[in-house]
């Protein structure tokens, strides 16, 4: 029986219920996944400006818990309970862990970058502009800004999330209404506790110093300094190629700091299909094949 993991962290309950009182092994629960991969080189540099690029996966969820690990404490009352206690256990670290760029099988653009700044001026994001590229289709701007994640409660008790309920464009906005439209068409299980929406906004905003974006047209980066950050398209993972475009990055500047150089740096993604298998023993999803269980 197919069964809907809720996100990276999620074990069933009724599945773990079921696999320990069956004979034999418990059944190792798997999660396939989309990704998109790198074809080009993950680091370029061009005159002086270096620019690293990492894609944001399931699979290396662990290596980031400053975006993904948190407590139950930690979130506001109303997402402490039913799903969220029960359904994301305690792994690694004593952390309860969520990987919030993807929810079962519909994941979203998402990479950790770091830009290096060996040149001798001032880089200035607000000259730059990030696109992810699709053959045949507009060119998708990054999102430039974090949002809101306030809770609000209306008269009947439904909890909206205030950018995603003012519809800002913002990243938790994206990531809200991805979680929304995901949980329409979620598999419900027979002993459904229901999902709060809006759970990923609210870990987002745990980690939200670390949710830097890149495209923030504010940021300067001075001459031998690194800035890494977030960046983030609101688009699912589904094209089979796909490319991260920075234009107009300034190289060069005259001695009064006009641009006299710009340099295009290009990303080129392919589109991947993956699978992660839980080790109950490790507490943790791993990439991969899962090992070969012992027949009864």
């Amino acid at each position: 029986m197919k069964r809907s993991i809720l996100m990276l962290m999620l074990v069933s309950i009724v599945i773990l219920m079921l696999s320990s009182c069956a004979s034999g092994p418990p059944t190792i629960p798997i999660w396939p996944y989309k990704e998109y991969k790198l074809v080009t080189e993950q680091t370029q540099t061009k005159n002086g400006m270096t620019i690293d690029v990492e894609p944001l996966t399931p699979e290396n969820t662990y290596k980031h818990p400053e975006l993904y690990a948190f407590d139950l404490d930690q979130l506001p009352k109303y997402f402490q309970g039913g799903m969220v206690s029960g359904g994301f256990p305690i792994g690694l670290q004593g952390k309860r862990w969520q990987y919030t760029f993807g929810f079962e099988n519909d994941f979203i653009v998402a990479m950790k970058v770091k830009i290096t700044n060996n040149t001798d001026h001032i880089l200035r994001m607000g000259d730059a502009r990030i696109y992810l590229r699709i053959e045949d289709e507009e060119p998708i701007a990054a999102v430039a800004n974090l949002g809101d994640p306030t809770a609000l409660v209306d008269a009947d008790k439904k909890v909206h999330i205030r950018s995603a309920y003012d519809g800002d464009e913002s990243l938790i906005h994206w990531v809200t209404y991805f979680e929304e439209q995901w949980d329409k068409k979620r598999v419900k299980q027979m002993f459904d506790l229901g999902y709060p929406v809006g759970l990923t906004s609210q870990i987002i905003n745990i980690h939200k110093k670390k949710y830097k974006l890149i495209n923030d047209m504010e940021k300067e980066i001075l001459p031998g300094d690194t800035y890494s950050g977030i960046l983030f398209f609101p688009a699912l993972i589904s094209y089979d190629k796909v490319n991260v475009k920075f234009y107009d990055v300034v190289t060069k500047t005259d001695p009064a700091g006009n641009p006299i150089e710009k340099t295009t740096f290009d990303f080129e993604f392919k589109y991947n299909e993956n699978k992660l298998w839980y080790d109950r023993d490790a507490k943790q999803w791993k990439g991969g094949e899962p090992p070969v269980q012992p027949t009864s």
